[in-house]
């Protein structure tokens, strides 16, 4: 079915010009604030794709040229630096060069300060202490002998990888330092064997821990195959992967790592230093518009993440109602699902550095980010008169092999707020299509908000655009055609030339909000079936799709031993009703079907719809995906570690329950 001859329809069906005699003003307040990755993560996984297997991290390295060290380390307000002649050198921290000499009974090849001590690695691989006097340091070895590969000190403990290559804590004691062994703190060596995580061929030598750095709340580890590990400090956690030489973004053969200045350094074989950083278009944002009348609020938040969990939705509702009094069905988030973000939710069939977001990040920068733009929309607000238009834009196709099956919702929506003050405008557009394509000068391996965050910047460089807002709308089956910033460009063109349109509708009224959950029932799958499934995927252990499969089974079969296997799976469908336009809002990625036939269920009203919303665990198909078990009908489910597929007729339960709710 073809639908850009039924798309031409909702272009040119619109709406009334309002008598400019009557006026009907919101207080409407517009905000972007930066959810950039900051310099306290090293590294971050991106979001989206499960390829290649060895996973997408956002280090990089810059080049600060040739350093005639072997080692550096962080001693107080100062940097340590080691030669090939194992001499010692101290320096201003600010400054990071080579400077003035220190005297050395022994040599030693690595260096840290704990506790107002100095602790070393001599030649013999031992363990020795140091004491300083004026600018010489007199190194005793630490009785028992103990060998080890490398060390670094937080505000806790002195941390060492012993030649066993297993990590070992020194806390002091009145007899120096006792040390203890956690199981929680495995040797790299343990992580990477298990043919399930490793990206190493099997005959590949296990990984050793080469160098150690710390920040004082995470543990960093080189290893011998050149990737680097994380490993919090606060929390009872494994290590986790983030960088690896994919020759892209991260080029270097690192031989020694040091956390300085609040930034990760390395050493190679060639004597050069870098400095790690976050590989960036630096676009990414949480942006907001607040719509008061009449004492009441409602809040539509845009943020450029590939999705998140509702408990994490759920978290930023529950402050801001503490903060601002407003509450949650009110505020709607929306994903615009980037493949290019890092990763904010829960992915635990995923290869591990996917499973989990990282919690500073998500936390302190996605959170926080979303939660000041929030506020800053409401504290911007003034009064304004808000329109809606209608266009569309050919950016994407329906990415399906269903023959005859080529749905495309093409519509895009234009909600403008002028301010009555100086005429200035923010906007809401609202566009269904999967941000999944780069540019071949950004590549597969650096952040980007992609074509929702270029189409941004393109009208916000528009002198009568303060704010754009976008939302991601019902793209679960659409791919784009082209390069995101080929895309971004069309569609901010297309959003421009229907503002530019001498026909647009006033939204007048007051607002109203609603949270709704339609429960799907499923047949959830038996133990017998699970362990079957897991027994089939064993025998092909080590690729991809199997190593999800048995993830997969494990969940389920956990869900079984906790008696908590769920026997229903929620769409969650939020209204909000602004005069006589209604925003209609669901849960997961949805595909575009869906707008079609919603937009149409209140033909008097003036309805937008959009998908991506308050909790992203799956996708929402219809029946033809369903039928042909492709990816977003059956596949996406294991990925999503979701119990079961939705069952065929699941479209007309979800619609018939928007109609019969009305809200």
């Amino acid at each position: 079915m073809k639908m850009k001859k039924t798309l031409l329809y909702y272009s040119l069906f619109f709406l009334p010009t309002v008598s400019s005699c009557h006026t009907d003003y919101y207080d409407v307040g517009a905000a972007a604030v930066s959810i950039e990755p900051n310099r306290e993560t090293v590294s971050l996984t991106l979001a989206g794709f499960a390829s290649p297997d060895e996973g997408r991290f956002t280090i990089t390295w810059d080049d600060l040229g040739e350093y005639p060290v072997t080692s550096l380390s962080r001693i107080a307000d100062s940097v340590l630096f080691l030669n090939d002649n194992y001499m010692l050198s101290i320096s201003g921290k600010q400054d990071l060069q080579s400077g003035k000499p220190l005297a050395m009974n022994m040599p030693v090849k690595e260096i840290a300060f704990f506790k107002n001590d100095f602790y070393g690695i001599n030649l013999k691989d031992e363990l020795v202490k140091g004491a300083r006097t004026d600018q010489t340091i007199s190194w005793t070895i630490i009785k028992p002998a103990i060998k080890l590969a490398t060390l670094t000190a937080t505000d806790d403990g002195l941390y060492i990888v012993n030649l066993e290559n297993k990590l070992l804590k020194g806390i002091p004691d009145e007899d120096g330092l006792r040390w203890i062994s956690d199981d929680h703190m495995p040797g790299i060596i343990s992580l990477t064997s298990d043919a399930k995580h490793s990206s190493q061929p099997s005959s590949a030598a296990p990984e050793s821990i080469i160098s150690l750095a710390s920040d004082t709340k995470r543990l960093y580890g080189l290893t011998s195959h050149n990737t680097l590990w994380q490993k919090s400090l606060s929390k009872d956690e494994p290590w986790g992967k983030i960088g690896y030489k994919n020759n892209v973004t991260y080029t270097i053969d690192a031989i020694r790592i040091a956390f300085i200045n609040n930034n990760l350094y390395a050493i190679d074989e060639k004597k050069h230093l870098y400095k790690s950083r976050h590989s960036t278009v630096g676009d990414l944002q949480a942006t907001a518009m607040s719509i008061r009348k009449n004492g009441r609020t409602v809040v539509i938040v845009g943020v450029d993440v590939c999705g998140f969990d509702k408990s994490f939705t759920d978290l930023i509702k529950e402050e801001v109602y503490q903060k601002r009094g407003i509450a949650g069905e009110a505020i709607l988030i929306n994903a615009s699902h980037s493949h290019f973000a890092p990763v904010t939710q829960s992915w635990i069939t995923w290869q591990p550095p996917n499973q989990k977001p990282d919690s500073l990040y998500l936390l302190q920068v996605v959170r926080t980010g979303i939660i000041k733009a929030i506020e800053e929309s409401l504290d911007n607000a003034q009064p304004s008169r808000l329109y809606l238009q209608r266009g569309s834009c050919d950016i994407g196709k329906n990415r399906t092999r269903i023959e005859g099956y080529t749905i495309y919702d093409n519509t895009v929506d234009v909600i403008t707020a002028v301010s009555v003050k100086d005429q200035k405008k923010c906007i809401l557009y609202l566009a269904g299509c999967h941000p999944v394509f780069t540019e071949p000068e950004v590549g597969h391996f650096t952040i980007n908000a992609n074509f929702p965050g270029f189409s941004r910047k393109l009208l916000a460089d528009d002198p009568d655009i303060e704010h754009a807002i976008f939302l991601q709308a019902f793209a679960g089956d659409i791919n784009p055609k082209d390069p995101f910033r080929k895309s971004g460009e069309q569609l901010a063109d297309s959003v421009l030339q229907i503002m530019n349109r001498a026909t647009r509708h006033e939204i007048r009224g007051d607002l109203s909000f609603f949270m709704d959950t339609i429960a799907i029932a499923i047949t959830p799958p038996t133990l017998s079936e699970i362990e079957s499934f897991k027994a089939a995927n064993l025998p092909k252990q080590g690729e991809m799709v199997a190593n999800r499969d048995i993830r997969w089974a494990d969940v389920m079969l956990e869900h079984h031993r906790k008696n908590r296997m769920p026997d229903e799976m929620p769409v969650y469908y939020q209204t909000l009703n602004v005069g006589n336009w209604k925003l209609i809002a669901l849960s997961r990625e949805v595909t575009t079907e869906f707008g079609i036939v919603i937009r149409d269920l209140w033909p008097d009203r003036h309805v937008s719809a959009i998908a991506y919303t308050n909790d992203v665990p799956s996708y929402l198909a219809t029946d033809p995906h369903i039928r042909a078990k492709n990816y977003e009908g059956y596949g996406s489910f294991f990925w999503y570690a979701q119990p079961k597929p939705f069952p065929l007729k699941s479209f007309e339960k979800v619609i018939d329950k928007i109609k019969h709710i009305n809200h």
